[in-house]
């Protein structure tokens, strides 16, 4: 199915792994189908259907590796990392304000984000769902707020 996703300016917070890689190259081709691994797609796949992707996570060596895999399995890289923390306001909005100087807007936002992690503790459950609901909003909201 496509999504006309063709000149869009799509945001993807947490986008270098799992979930929000696949969201970040599924992107490239505007297709809400899942795509084959990237050890099956050649340097040649058509991203002429792809959306201008600008993606973040908070860890620099993440965005590296995922920017130079992305160059490297696809012939028109339309995608662009950098590393945010997108629990830190300043942080989003430099983000976000570099990218709407660039494109003049932000089109789509694909708030992947997460830190959920639990243990056996006593309260884990609780401590995790708090964490990760002010993650999320606070995600939303500041970017939201800026664009």
């Amino acid at each position: 199915m496509k999504l006309n996703l063709e000149g869009k300016v799509v945001l993807v917070t947490g986008g270098t792994k799992g979930i929000g890689r696949a969201i970040v190259e599924g992107l490239y081709f505007s297709l809400l189908v899942p795509l084959p691994h990237p050890s099956r797609l050649t340097r040649s796949t058509s991203l002429s259907e792809g959306a201008q992707v600008f993606f973040c996570s908070r860890t620099e060596s993440d965005v590296h590796r995922a920017n130079n895999e992305l160059v490297s399995q696809f012939t028109k890289s339309r995608a662009e990392g950098a590393v945010v923390d997108v629990t830190r306001s300043e942080e989003v909005g430099e983000w976000v304000q570099g990218i709407v100087a660039k494109r003049g807007r932000i089109d789509v936002l694909v708030s992947n984000v997460s830190s959920l992690s639990v243990t056996d503790e006593s309260g884990s459950w609780k401590n995790a769902y708090d964490t990760e609901y002010a993650l999320q909003n606070l995600a939303i909201y500041s970017i939201v707020c800026v664009s």
